[in-house]
């Protein structure tokens, strides 16, 4: 029987790759250990509620950036990642083309172990039962200028096949660098670092029912 220490490591090894923030692991991660002190957090008052999470991610302003970051973190860390058409597309139209080609690479690298870590074959098609989900529950506009923003997200990601690896939950605070260009907000770069990280409350349930029951509940327009 696997020791449920070394479960969780798995978990957290295919995290770490998972989220473009996956990607952001794989080109620029920073542990906890020795990220930065962060800045004092605007007071979540200080923006209209609904204002920054509903503008489109083409408007030229801070909730377009703030949208754009929020989308990325969504799009960019579902189960379309593991399959090499849809992910380069994803790239494509989410990321600047030196970010796609940056990003596109880090995956062909890593692929593999992320396969190994989620217990999935080499190749061919993804089991039914694999569960990648991301959410952002919170936002920080480090630094924004009409053509260049970074926005801090708040996000957990949840991870796993409900087979080998049951679905478990990872919190990131990801940072997410973006350009303006034609076609709106483009990613140019990722960061992230674990945490803050809550405790949890009751039991989780077993894989099987986890993975029957999120399927029932689609996700939230990005």
């Amino acid at each position: 029987m696997n020791h449920p220490n070394s479960k969780r490591r798995v978990v957290l090894a295919a995290a770490g790759a998972v989220a473009v923030f996956v990607v952001g692991w794989a080109t620029g991660h920073r542990t906890a250990h020795h990220a930065p002190s962060p800045a004092p957090l605007t007071p979540p008052q200080a923006t209209a509620p609904g204002a920054a999470v509903d503008a489109p991610m083409s408007v030229r302003s801070r909730a377009g950036a703030v949208a754009a970051a929020r989308s990325a973190n969504q799009v960019l860390s579902t189960r379309a990642v593991l399959e090499t058409p849809t992910r380069v597309a994803l790239f494509t139209r989410t990321a600047v083309p030196e970010a796609t080609a940056r990003f596109e690479a880090a995956y062909r690298r890593d692929l593999p172990r992320l396969r190994r870590s989620l217990a999935l074959p080499t190749r061919g098609p993804l089991p039914v039962g694999l569960v990648m989900r991301s959410v952002s529950l919170g936002y920080r506009v480090a630094s924004y200028t009409p053509d260049r923003a970074r926005i801090a997200l708040w996000t957990v990601l949840v991870l796993g096949n409900g087979v080998r690896v049951a679905p478990q939950a990872a919190w990131r605070s990801v940072e997410v660098a973006l350009t303006w260009t034609a076609g709106g907000w483009r990613v140019a770069d990722l960061t992230d670092t674990q945490g803050p990280t809550p405790a949890l409350l009751g039991s989780p349930s077993p894989a099987g029912v986890f993975t029957d029951g999120q399927a029932l509940y689609q996700p939230h327009a990005p």
